[in-house]
């Protein structure tokens, strides 16, 4: 009886295993899918995933960012700033600006993840193309001007 239940308990267990890694496919298929880009170092800032958004973001690709430490990344310029080695630093979520060699403005927010210890483990960072939000922000002053500078003539 002992061992039946055993059995059953390890059947059961073995099916929440393939559920978990079906998840986990899935998980990676939502996370290629986002429109954000999305960079995630190890608590060690070094790069262990980067989705093809931040790529297409970015103008840098997975294959030579994979296994880089942000500090490299940003001693050496590929960014200007690390929200990564910001959120290490501080513990806790941070965001910020930044512009990237391919003329992307973005908004860049970084949030840790701790291990049950309250070690950092990961640096999850979210990558938010604003381009065309300071676009049309410029293209509206410019209006405004125009508007103010025709209102002026017509008076």
């Amino acid at each position: 009886m002992e061992n039946k239940k055993i059995s059953e308990s390890l059947k059961l267990s073995d099916e929440y295993t393939k559920g978990l890694q079906i998840e986990t496919s899935r998980l990676y298929d939502i996370i290629e899918c986002s429109y954000d880009g999305i960079y995630i170092t190890d608590g060690e800032a070094n790069t262990i995933f980067l989705n093809k958004s931040y790529e297409k973001i970015t103008g840098m690709k997975r294959k030579e960012m994979i296994g880089k430490n942000m500090k490299c990344l940003e001693k050496n310029g590929f960014i200007s700033k690390s929200a990564t080695l910001m959120v290490l630093k501080s513990r806790e979520s941070v965001t910020i600006e930044q512009k990237f060699k391919t003329g992307k403005k973005v908004v860049v927010s970084g949030s840790p993840i701790f291990d049950d210890k309250g070690n950092i483990t990961m640096v999850v960072t979210n990558v938010r193309d604003v381009t065309e939000l300071y676009e049309l922000k410029e293209q509206l002053e410019k209006n405004r001007e125009l508007t103010e500078k025709y209102y002026s003539q017509v008076e």
